[in-house]
């Protein structure tokens, strides 16, 4: 009878050494194996991330004529004497008189946005088909320039064929 007391005793302290020490324990266990396991999925998603980027980022390398322009379009270091040297030998090729240039505000094109653009009026004087042309070459540059308004008036008598043209710009940078 003392050997079944025994026993009983010894099989109930194994049980509950089981529930107080070693199931809790057991728990954790589980509970970290599914966090590592959470870990290792989020590390092999970021892996991939990367690699994704490293593949996209080679095959943009094997485009650098395309990425200069889109450079040129929107160009981080904004630079008003390349702009104002832009506009003045565009002017000039086309047969306009490059008479002057106001600056107004520059600002944030959103509010969230890296987009910066200037506020620009420009005075020029010429014959309308050459204006035509300096407007298609404006178009046609790699810069980003929307022409807002333009405003023409007719400078004297003696030349009837030439005009005097206010241009209200938007130029567009980083």
């Amino acid at each position: 009878m003392k050997k079944i007391l025994w026993i009983t005793i010894s099989l109930l302290i194994t049980v509950g050494i089981y529930i107080w020490f070693i199931s809790p324990r057991i728990d954790t266990l589980k509970d970290l194996n599914s966090k590592i396991e959470l870990k290792k999925t989020e590390i092999q998603t970021q892996e991939n991330y990367f690699k994704n980027l490293q593949n996209i980022s080679k095959e943009l390398a094997s485009f650098p004529d395309e990425i200069a322009k889109i450079n040129s379009a929107l160009p981080e270091n904004f630079s008003i004497n390349s702009l104002i040297d832009f506009l003045q030998k565009t002017a000039s090729v086309n047969g306009l008189i490059f008479k002057s240039i106001d600056f107004a505000n520059a600002s944030k094109l959103k509010e969230n946005s890296n987009i910066n653009f200037l506020n620009i009026s420009l005075y020029v004087f010429g014959s309308y088909p050459s204006f035509k042309i300096f407007l298609a070459d404006l178009e046609k540059s790699a810069r980003i320039i929307d022409v807002e308004k333009i405003y023409f008036s007719s400078q004297n008598q003696k030349e009837k064929d030439k005009y005097d043209f206010e241009l209200e710009l938007k130029v567009y940078s980083y």
